[in-house]
């Protein structure tokens, strides 16, 4: 054996070393490439479901505010009607007092047109409130559907977002 071997085993030892050194030292940077990608696809993603969460609450309230002025508008027209009729129907009506002379019914009870109208309107306020609270009960289950679904997209987003970054 000659005395340079020793030399030339410790050196190709070191060569082997700086090699392996390179090698994991790229490796680490293909990782951490990689593990950055995942996250800004995860954030990236996060980002949009935020987004379409934030744009369809946008919606939902311009929706209650045009819901809103629908009802005011119609209430104020119904007023407006109201009143224009109860005019007109005081201007025709003769001053002989009709709406407050009782008039004789089957049954032997006094009953006036006045208070036929009345009963009328009531019943008709009945139906209609009836039908509102149908209307306003389907739109809050609607909306408690919308936001089961909406809970639910979110807890999959969070989930996947956590197992994203616990495999990184």
């Amino acid at each position: 054996m000659s005395k340079l071997q020793p030399y030339i085993a410790d050196r190709e030892q070191r060569e082997l070393y700086e090699a392996a050194k390179i090698i994991q030292h790229a490796y680490r940077q293909y990782k951490a490439r990689i593990s950055s990608q995942r996250q800004n696809e995860a954030e990236k993603n996060a980002a949009v479901v935020i987004q379409s969460y934030y744009r369809r609450y946008k919606q939902f309230c311009y929706f209650k505010k045009l819901h809103k002025a629908a009802v005011l508008i119609q209430k104020h027209f119904r007023m407006h009607r109201a009143l224009h009729c109860a005019e007109e129907h005081h201007i025709n009506e003769p001053l002989s007092g009709d709406c407050l002379r009782l008039t004789q019914t089957t049954d032997g009870s006094h009953v006036s047109p006045l208070m036929k109208e009345h009963q009328a309107a009531l019943t008709i306020q009945h139906a209609y409130r009836g039908h509102y609270q149908r209307k306003r009960q389907a739109a809050a289950r609607k909306i408690q559907k919308f936001m089961r679904q909406s809970k639910q997209k979110y807890v999959f987003v969070i989930s996947l977002y956590t197992s994203l970054t616990s495999f990184v």
